[in-house]
């Protein structure tokens, strides 16, 4: 599979549709993989097929957004190096409740899009999939190498290379609220130990240290370091109110 990461340049040409969700069309282009990251183990069984992107893939990718925008968001934006955080600082103050209560076809639908964009290109890149047992040439060997598992690198690295093309052409803004060098070290050493700790609680697992696998451990890891990290600087910082949110979503 391509790299998770890289999945949303795909879908890139999208985001400034305003008939579309882009935190729906983001992570539905990402939500196959959770599958692994939350099994712990490389191993497609639901996540990569058309009736489980309804029951699974949907209230998955929902919850998960919910939970970046209410916890991670802020604390992410604000620890990010100042490429990232200046061309992410309006989005601090995006009310996702709000969004989601007037929103939710749209956000359905954006997250099926982005879903179906991942099957799409992972069917370039998995042994079994529809383009790689339709095209002969997909699996030529190239110095032992088939040619369908070289796209799954070729295809990550353009991919992260067109989301960082994608964001540098975003609007800067001037960063209002700054942080210190050592709230900065601080949120980022969790998210490193938070992602080495689960890695190596893993990989002594049987069976479980293949690269593939390893790649799973780290993403996981580094997906719970950043829930935690972030909610710990919530945490310490009251003036950070989820519940002021959730009061506003109710209403």
């Amino acid at each position: 599979m391509p790299f998770t990461g890289s999945h949303p340049a795909i879908i890139t040409p999208l985001l400034k549709s305003r008939i579309l969700s882009v935190s729906g069309l983001i992570m539905g282009s990402m939500v196959p993989d959770f599958e692994f990251f939350i099994r712990l183990e490389a191993e497609v069984i639901h996540g990569h097929s058309i009736l489980p992107m309804f029951w699974l893939n949907v209230p998955t990718a929902i919850l998960t957004i919910t939970l970046y925008h209410l916890i991670v968001r802020n604390q992410l934006i604000l620890h990010l190096p100042p490429f990232f955080r200046s061309r992410f600082t309006p989005f601090l103050t995006f009310n996702w409740l709000v969004y989601l209560k007037l929103n939710y076809f749209k956000i359905i639908v954006s997250i099926l899009i982005g879903n179906i964009s991942h099957l799409v290109w992972d069917s370039f890149t998995h042994k079994n999939g529809f383009f790689v047992e339709l095209l002969p040439l997909m699996k030529y060997t190239y110095f032992q190498i088939p040619l369908f598992h070289i796209l799954q690198y070729a295809f990550s690295l353009f991919g992260a290379w067109a989301i960082i093309h994608f964001i540098s052409k975003m609007k800067r803004f001037t960063v209002k609220t700054q942080t210190t060098k050592i709230e900065f070290s601080v949120y980022w050493l969790l998210v490193i130990v938070t992602t080495i700790a689960l890695y190596f609680f893993r990989y002594d697992a049987a069976d479980y240290s293949t690269f593939t696998n390893r790649i799973v451990f780290l993403c996981a890891g580094f997906l719970l370091g950043l829930l935690i990290s972030s909610s710990l600087f919530i945490l310490n910082k009251p003036e950070n109110k989820v519940t002021k949110l959730t009061r506003n979503f109710l209403k």
